[in-house]
């Protein structure tokens, strides 16, 4: 798994090993880090997290995000998330 990111007071984010987000604020664009949260996804902005929602956009408002790599995501209406991988059935 990833590792949790140091804030103060706060253990609650876990990095996403290998996975990156780019982020663009007021046409300034940003490659950071993807976190998690239970299924919520997440990026470092600023000395905290926007949280990622549809449509490219975040918890912040003059924060997009652009594009992710490194990890599958599938989208629903309340935002992004880590895509499960299929499971195997055996006959």
């Amino acid at each position: 798994m990833g590792k949790t990111v140091a804030i103060p007071n706060s253990d609650m984010f876990t990095e996403i090993e290998g996975a990156k987000a780019l982020i663009s604020a007021r046409g300034v664009y940003m490659q950071t880090g993807l976190y998690r949260r239970d299924d919520k996804l997440f990026v470092a902005y600023g000395r905290g997290f926007a949280r990622l929602l549809l449509n490219n956009n975040t918890t912040v408002s003059n924060v997009r995000w652009e594009a992710i790599e490194g990890v599958s995501i599938a989208e629903h209406y309340n935002g992004p998330s880590i895509a499960e991988k299929p499971s195997l059935k055996v006959a």
